[in-house]
Order: structure tokens, then sequence, then C-alpha cells
């Protein structure tokens, strides 16, 4: 069975996390990677799901849902959501291990730079603000966090990725 966090009450997230690992893994391999899976903890604490390799490249890789901005809506992917920190406080998966991040949008991944995202996200969003309650009417660029949890996450624009940092696209 696969990792489900204590505030998936219905596992959702999970199962939607899981969706989009199975189809990037599918869509490496068409593309001629070697595709290796990790063990848990370092899925749980490097934030990396794949380690990828092709032509003595070698990548690891957080792939990532589509997300709503407020829960009930359909998942879109006009805007991305970042996690800063965990529901734990600790450092959130933008912080991780992993030196590429694959975001699941309705027709492709759309792969970026880590380490360039990061940079991006920390010029878009003041993270030193306390974050806001997290409510049904989110905006973008400012920091939120959900009742009883210690996480801090924001939406930026998708167009901020692809108007800013270098990425890769793959097509469904």
């Amino acid at each position: 069975m696969a990792y489900q966090n204590q505030y998936d009450k219905n596992g959702q997230c999970s199962a939607d996390g899981i969706t989009a690992e199975h189809l990037f893994k599918a869509m490496a391999e068409k593309r001629n990677f070697i595709v290796m899976g990790v063990s848990r903890d370092v899925n749980m604490f490097d934030h990396i799901d794949y380690e990828i390799r092709k032509n003595k490249k070698a990548f690891t890789v957080d792939v990532k849902a589509m997300k709503s901005m407020n829960r009930g809506e359909t998942a879109r992917d006009e805007v991305t959501l970042v996690e800063f920190q965990n529901v734990k406080g600790n450092p959130g998966w933008l912080y991780g291990k992993a030196t590429t991040i694959a975001f699941k949008m309705k027709d492709r991944f759309l792969l970026v730079n880590r380490e360039s995202l990061v940079d991006l996200c920390e010029s878009l969003v003041d993270i030193n603000l306390t974050p806001q309650k997290s409510t049904t009417d989110k905006d973008i660029y400012i920091t939120y966090q959900r009742d009883g949890r210690q996480d801090k996450f924001a939406f930026i624009p998708s167009m901020d990725i692809l108007d800013n940092i270098p990425y890769v696209s793959w097509m469904f």
C-alpha cells in the first residue's frame, strides 16, 4: 500500500500523486530513460520519486500532480502549488534533494530544475511573512498555512515558470 499522509482524509491526494508518478515513469521509459524507484525514506525525506538515466546523464525527480487552489475544485494547470514547508514544519519539497521537479499538467509533464525553481519562487513570494490562514479564497504569491499544521505553501502562475526558467515539456 502506498503512503497516505494523516491529513489526506479520503486518500485522494495520495491517489493523484501515485497516478502522476506512474504516468511519469511510463513516459520516461518511452523516451528510453532507465527509471529506478527509491526507498520510502528517500521519497519521504529527500523528496525524490525516481532516478532516471540516459546517455550517462542521471537526474533525480520529484513528480507533482496537478493541484486545485481550493478544495473541491477541479485541478488546473494555470497555477502551480509550491511547498516551502511541510505539514510537520520541515523543509518542503521545494528544498528537497531532487535535481528535477516534474509537474503534471493537463497534456504534458513540465520538467524544471529544482534550484532554478527555488530561486524563482523566492523572488515571487515573501516567505518571511506570517502565512495566512488557508481559506477557500486563495490568491497567488501569498503563503498559506492550514489549521493544525505547520505547512507553508503558495500558488504561482504556471506562466511564471514558463517565462522565467528553462524547462522541458513531455507531451502525453
